[in-house]
């Protein structure tokens, strides 16, 4: 792929004014996008005139995972920001809007800002695809936490009870927690 990035933009370099320009960025884009250089993707994107569906697909995905490694390397508030945006083109691909729905709920959570990331969480669970990804299995687990910080233990008690109900494998960490917190409410 360095090779076609290094060509693409060369002929962006070469032909500022070109009638293809937005043809050379979309290669890039996916260029940027197969080789997981999401922020690079998001600057060719900026780039880019016509706001055709693939744009708007490559946009969401490219927010998403910069989002997601943002949030892993703790720059919560930007993460937040890219999540966000992603969310602008939620109908390109429902797997993504419902998984940025999670993860505005984990930076809220993170941040103690309870009754925003109870908002998200909720968001995420009213996507008819949110039991497709890989955030659904902690979503009860983390709303009861929601909940128990907020010092409403009948309805922390009530999503520990779904995440007891529902956890496989039952030796998991998130398990044993769900079990202790469930004699603490």
């Amino acid at each position: 792929f360095n090779s076609a990035i290094k060509a693409m933009t060369d002929y962006l370099e070469a032909y500022p004014n070109s009638l293809r320009k937005d043809e050379a960025y979309n290669y890039l884009i996916l260029a940027c996008i197969n080789t997981q250089n999401y922020s690079q993707a998001l600057k060719y994107l900026s780039n880019v005139r016509k706001n055709e569906p693939k744009v708007k697909k490559a946009y969401q995905r490219a927010s998403f995972f910069r989002g997601l490694e943002l949030y892993n390397n703790l720059e919560f508030d930007t993460a937040f920001v890219l999540f966000e945006s992603s969310l602008k083109y939620a109908d390109q691909d429902p797997i993504l809007a419902a998984r940025a729905n999670y993860w505005l709920g984990e930076i809220s959570f993170r941040k103690k800002v309870y009754d925003e990331a109870l908002e998200y969480y909720n968001q995420f669970l009213k996507w008819p695809v949110a039991k497709q990804t890989p955030e659904y299995s902690l979503s009860n687990y983390n709303l009861a936490y929601c909940y128990f910080n907020m010092k409403n233990y009948p309805l922390a008690n009530e999503y520990f009870q779904k995440f007891y109900k529902t956890e496989k494998p039952k030796k998991s960490k998130f398990y044993a927690d769900a079990c202790s917190r469930i004699g603490d409410c």
